[in-house]
């Protein structure tokens, strides 16, 4: 308690209004970490998006770069050696098969794999299609990482972001019931009333009775002044 309340430090003898300051100041500490919780949040999220958008790149190079190599394959060494390469059949659209994919495809771009051109007046360079193609996969395994990585540090302050809102709950309901036997005990019932903590208050929602002024506060009725004063007026 004197740690929450006093983090620098309690004093030898606390007064009641250090003691009422050092509670909305404990308060005032929670709110603000809870604030910046939710800030480090909203940015952790706000940088996604563009990793996001670089794997989906990534993905739809690769899914397109493999159909290239399938054009170029099948005009120089024939149809029949679509089935060698498992190109009969609809490329995955997941990421990470895709890579498998990719990968297992390179490692059959060799010419005792392919056997001789059906046609040699199309020429294909299958060392360096291998070099693109493991590139564009090795790419993608990146741009994987760095959704993961983001996904998981997003967690981090997603989890931050709870532990400090679970902190100021647990502060604001025991700042608030203090704060409410300190007004029931000064005799101010309506004030002990309207910062008594409720599941609306809890929530950052206001109830009723928040709204309308206090009594002590109420602005006077139309007219009352004038009605004091003409009823003085006709006293004899």
């Amino acid at each position: 308690m004197a740690t929450l309340l006093f983090p620098d430090g309690a004093p030898n003898d606390v007064s009641a209004a250090q003691f009422i300051t050092a509670l909305g100041d404990a308060l005032g500490r929670a709110g603000a970490a809870l604030e910046q919780a939710d800030l480090a949040h909203a940015a952790e999220l706000a940088d996604d998006k563009g990793f996001r958008d670089a794997r989906d790149t990534s993905t739809r190079d690769l899914w397109e770069f493999i159909h290239r190599i399938r054009d170029a394959i099948v005009g120089t060494y024939g149809t029949g050696v679509v089935a060698r390469l498992s190109l009969d059949t609809n490329l995955p659209r997941d990421a990470q098969e895709l890579i498998q994919h990719a990968r297992h495809m390179s490692t059959q771009l060799h010419p005792e794999t392919l056997g001789e051109p059906a046609d040699d007046l199309i020429p294909v360079d299958l060392e360096r299609l291998r070099e693109r193609l493991i590139e564009a996969a090795n790419k993608l395994e990146k741009g994987l990482d760095a959704v993961e990585r983001e996904r998981r540090e997003a967690q981090e302050t997603l989890e931050q972001r709870n532990a400090a809102s679970g902190e100021w709950a647990r502060v604001y309901a025991g700042v608030a019931d203090a704060f409410v036997a300190l007004a029931s005990l000064a005799g101010f019932d309506e004030v002990a009333q309207r910062i008594k903590p409720t599941a609306r208050r809890r929530a950052g929602r206001l109830e009723a009775e928040d709204e309308a002024p206090l009594a002590e506060d109420a602005p006077p009725e139309a007219g009352a002044e004038s009605e004091a004063e003409a009823s003085a007026v006709e006293q004899p």
